[in-house]
């Protein structure tokens, strides 16, 4: 069964509510995170709630309670639940008067939690991979919006996959205004040549996942050599083998590019190998207990 709270109180999903002025709703001005509980453990809370707290300070935002504080709510509602695996969605936004600006004395924050069961991507896609393409719109600048800050504003984001989709592929992959790649609608992307374990740099305009930290150092246990760096779609292509990481699909393949087959047209051995080691990594290293 789900579990709800509002700022540290739970609540039924009919008491789950917030103002016609929450500016969340009103202007994407909050930010956010998605966690999974694996048996009763929230994995990498601790590193999604750094950087929720690193989303609110690159936004302005006073969150109005300490890490420690919002980090036990969270544990709460999680044991609330009635579910070992889970999705844990954490909103925060801000809440005030009509009006862009946010220095005002009446300005608050809504923390809102979300626990529901846990929707897995079928095994077919993991099998098969999936298909990215271009679309006609790029990844947001960092000149114009914090991208490293994780934020309500995904309006860019869905055009994109909807634009994907409607051209026959499953997700889109988003280039920069430079034209270097920069990751799909939801993920982060990697490739791989040789020994070597690429992924774009924080200078791509890119939102730094935990998953991404997390795949980059198991890769250097099993002996990759791993870079962060700018590159242009056509070395992607060229590359062994691609795959996305991120919380929700863990690590999917990468089997189609626009037209070009990649890995042969199937996931890639190396990828394989990663995903052993991840689901691993998660039953060794389970995360905090939900109370």
């Amino acid at each position: 069964m789900p579990a709800y709270s509002i700022n540290g109180e739970l609540v039924k999903e009919s008491e789950a509510k917030v103002s016609v002025l929450d500016r969340g709703l009103l202007y994407g001005d909050g930010i956010f995170e998605g966690i999974k509980m694996y048996n009763g453990y929230i994995f990498k809370l601790k590193e999604h709630m750094t950087r929720l707290y690193e989303s609110a300070k690159l936004i302005g935002m006073d969150m109005g309670v300490s890490e420690d504080k919002f980090t036990e709510e969270v544990l709460k509602t999680a044991a609330a639940a009635e579910e070992s695996s889970a999705y844990v969605r954490i909103t925060v936004s801000r809440m005030g008067n009509l009006g862009l600006h946010t220095l005002l004395d009446t300005i608050t924050v809504t923390r809102m939690i979300i626990v529901i069961p846990l929707a897995y991507q079928s095994t077919e896609a993991y099998d098969k991979g999936l298909h990215l393409t271009n679309v006609s719109m790029a990844r947001i600048p960092e000149i114009s919006l914090p991208m490293r800050a994780k934020t309500l504003g995904y309006l860019n984001n869905i055009l994109a996959v909807n634009e994907a989709k409607k051209n026959g592929a499953d997700d889109a992959l988003l280039l920069n205004t430079d034209g270097n790649v920069a990751e799909s609608t939801g993920s982060n992307i990697f490739y791989i040549k040789g020994d070597v374990l690429v992924t774009p740099s924080p200078d791509a305009g890119i939102l730094i996942g935990v998953t991404r930290n997390c795949i980059m150092e198991i890769a250097k246990n099993m002996g990759f050599n791993v870079l962060e760096k700018l590159f242009k779609q056509d070395e992607l292509i060229q590359a062994d083998e691609v795959f996305l990481t991120g919380t929700a699909m863990e690590i999917m393949p990468v089997y189609k590019i626009n037209d070009t087959l990649i890995s042969g047209g199937k996931p890639g051995e190396k990828t394989k190998s990663l995903m052993k080691s991840f689901k691993e990594h998660i039953a060794n290293c389970p995360g905090a207990k939900a109370k």
